[in-house]
C-alpha cells in the first residue's frame, strides 16, 4: 500500500499538550519472554513488572527508521533502537486506556538531533551511537542491529501472511534521567517522570514463536541478563511504505 497522509488529532491528552510528533518509515517491535529476576535490577521499586505468567517478564525491543524531514526539509533518515520492560500503567494519567506501558533501559540513535530532542523534552535514557548499524531485510520485516561494541539483536519475521490493519495504540512511558547524569557510560539518578504516548498507523501483530532471532549481551541492555530470554511473546510490524506517526506528550513528576 502506498503511503497515505494520516488524519489525526494533535491536540492535548487530558491536560498534557503534545510535545513531539515523529513520522516513521519502518518499525519492528518484539516482546521477548525473560525471567523476571533478569530485569528487576533495571526497574525502580515503584513499579510492578508485567508477567504473562509467574516469574516471566516482557523485554520489549523496538527498531525504528524515521522518515527524512523530521528536523526540517534537509534532515536525513535516521534510526532509533530501544529496550524497555513492560510495567503496569498509572491509571491516574488522564488519557485513553494504555495498551502498553514501559520503563526504559536504553534508547540508541545515530541522530544527534533526535538524541538532543529526547533528552530535552522526554528525558529518556538516550545514547548517541554514531556506529549504530541497522540492516533491514528487503521486505523490511526482519532486521539486525550492531554497533562498534558488537551485535545487539537479530529479529526474523516468523509469520509469512501479514494482514495489516490501521490501529491507534496508546501507552505510557516512565523514566528517571531528568537531573541525572551518565556515570560509567550509563544514565544514573534523576527525577521519576511519567507521560502518555500514542502510535498511529498500519500494523500487523502475531504471537508465532519460531526461529525469531537472538539477542546478545551488550551495553544496550544495561544490567538485564539477556541469557535468560526464553522466546518470542509478541511481534508487531508496521507496514512498509505506509506512514506511521508517534506522538509524545508533556511528562510530569510521578509523585
Amino acid at each position: 500500500m502506498a503511503a497515505e497522509q494520516l488524519d489525526v488529532d494533535d491536540g492535548p491528552v487530558g491536560d498534557a499538550a503534545m510535545t513531539i510528533k515523529w513520522r516513521l518509515l519502518n518499525h519492528l517491535m518484539v516482546f521477548l519472554e525473560i525471567d523476571t529476576g533478569a530485569v528487576e535490577a533495571e526497574i525502580p521499586p515503584n513499579f510492578t513488572i508485567v508477567e504473562p505468567r509467574p516469574g516471566i517478564a516482557l523485554l520489549c525491543i523496538g527498531v525504528l527508521q524515521y522518515r527524512p524531514g523530521n528536523f526540517g526539509p534537509r534532515s536525513p533518515i535516521f534510526h532509533e533502537v530501544f529496550s524497555v520492560v513492560s510495567v503496569y500503567p498509572d491509571l491516574s494519567i488522564p488519557m485513553p486506556t494504555p495498551r502498553f506501558s514501559f520503563y526504559p533501559i536504553s534508547v540508541y540513535s545515530d541522530s544527534p538531533d533526535f538524541c538532543r530532542t529526547e533528552a530535552e523534552v522526554l528525558h529518556t535514557p538516550t545514547y548517541l551511537v554514531p556506529s549504530l548499524d541497522v540492516q533491514w531485510s528487503d521486505d523490511r520485516s526482519s532486521v539486525s542491529v550492531r554497533d562498534k561494541r558488537g551485535p545487539i539483536i537479530e529479529v526474523r519475521n516468523t509469520h509469512r501472511a501479514p494482514t495489516f490493519k490501521r490501529q491507534v495504540i496508546w501507552g505510557q512511558h516512565f523514566n528517571q534521567t531528568k537531573g541525572g547524569c551518565i556515570v560509567n557510560e550509563r544514565w544514573t539518578g534523576g527525577i521519576l517522570l511519567k507521560g502518555p504516548w500514542e502510535w498511529d498507523g498500519w500494523v500487523w501483530e502475531h504471537q508465532r514463536d519460531d526461529e525469531w532471532g537472538s539477542v546478545h549481551p551488550h551495553h544496550f541492555f544495561g544490567n538485564a541478563d539477556v541469557s535468560c530470554v526464553r522466546g518470542l511473546y509478541r511481534m508487531l510490524l508496521a507496514q512498509p511504505g505506509a506512514e506511521h506517526i508517534e506522538r509524545f506528550y508533556v511528562m510530569s513528576p510521578m509523585y
